[in-house]
Order: C-alpha cells, then structure tokens, then sequence
C-alpha cells in the first residue's frame, strides 16, 4: 500500500473541522469564480484544471457526512500542485505582457486577466492549507481516540443504526489485543 492504514478510514470529523466548513465552502465559491474567470480570459485549460480541483474540493463537504477528511488531504495536494502551476504562468504572463500590472492605459480583459492570474494561486494556496489543516486535526485526533494500532474510530462510534445510544462497552470487550502477523513460517523450494 501507498498510504499508510490511517488514511485507508474514514476520519471522525473535529468540531474544528466542522466550523472551518463554511470558510471552505466559501474559497471553493471564490474557486468557481475564478474558473469563470479564466474561461474569459481564453484560458480554457487552467479553467479545466482548475475546475477539475474545485470538483475534488466539493467532495470534501458533499456526501453523507459533513466534512470528509480524507477528501480534504487529495484536495490539499491537487490544489498545491495547481496553484505551482498557476505561479508559473503569472510569471509568464507578466513576462512577456506588453501592460504592466494594473497599468490604466491597459484594456479592461487585461486587467482581468491580471487580477485572475494573482488571485487564483492566492486562493488556491489558502483553500489548501485549509483543506491540510482539516485534515491534520482529524487525523490527531483520531490518533488520540484510537488506542495503539487498534485503528481509528469510525462515524457510527457511541451510537446505533437507529440513532439511539450504543451500549457500553464491557470491559473484556474494551481492549481486543491485536492480531499479530507473523512472516512466512514454512519451508522454501526451489523449481528446478
């Protein structure tokens, strides 16, 4: 495996994790509005890419449950790894532009564009750090609930099917040792 057992689960969501929601909800709105913006501007592969994040970024906080973690940590890269790229062609863009910036004998859909051009890193560089920041919280947090290696506690810890509250546990039923693996113990044979 790739990812290490912890990422594998579906990580209980913080009540940090639930207030930063309408934040992020907010920056995925600004996102939208700048895929809007570079498709008036021509810039229809940044505005493919940069919808292709803003839709990873609504799997976050669409689904069965409010916030998804795990969602939040591919979202973090995705929107890293985009906002390099964005970097990238401002500096092209101001390299080879005839306008400088904000320049007033400049036509309008310059000055948009410029505007898109340095707002979409931005953005995308604070929805990411959001997004890792969610996803951190959840993740220790998690890692305090869980006893050691015992894994982590799933959405439906402390309640039934039927909304009601869980039983408590019995205390052998408390702490399960886990199961300990153990390599290959058998005999090894060649082919000849």
């Amino acid at each position: 495996m790739v990812l290490p057992d912890i990422y594998q689960h579906e990580l209980v969501p913080t009540e940090y994790a639930l207030r930063m929601r309408p934040y992020f909800v907010c920056l995925l709105g600004l996102l939208g509005f700048l895929v809007v913006g570079k498709v008036a501007i021509h810039d229809f592969w940044g505005a493919t890419s940069l919808m292709i994040v803003s839709m990873m970024g609504i799997f976050v906080v669409v689904g069965e449950f409010t916030v998804n973690s795990s969602m939040a940590l591919f979202f973090a890269v995705m929107a890293a790894m985009t906002a390099m790229f964005d970097v990238i062609s401002l500096i092209m863009y101001i390299h080879f532009s005839k306008h400088g910036l904000f320049d007033l004998k400049a036509p309008p859909l310059v000055i948009v564009a410029q505007v898109v051009l340095i707002t979409c890193p931005l953005v995308l560089i604070v929805s990411a750090s959001l997004a890792y920041s969610i996803f951190a919280d959840c993740r220790d947090f998690a890692q305090e609930l869980s006893p050691v290696n015992q894994g982590t506690p799933s959405y439906t810890d402390g309640e039934r099917q039927d909304g009601g509250p869980a039983p408590a546990p019995t205390p052998s039923s408390a702490y399960i040792q886990p199961e300990i693996k153990r390599p290959f113990q058998g005999i090894g044979r060649k082919l000849r």
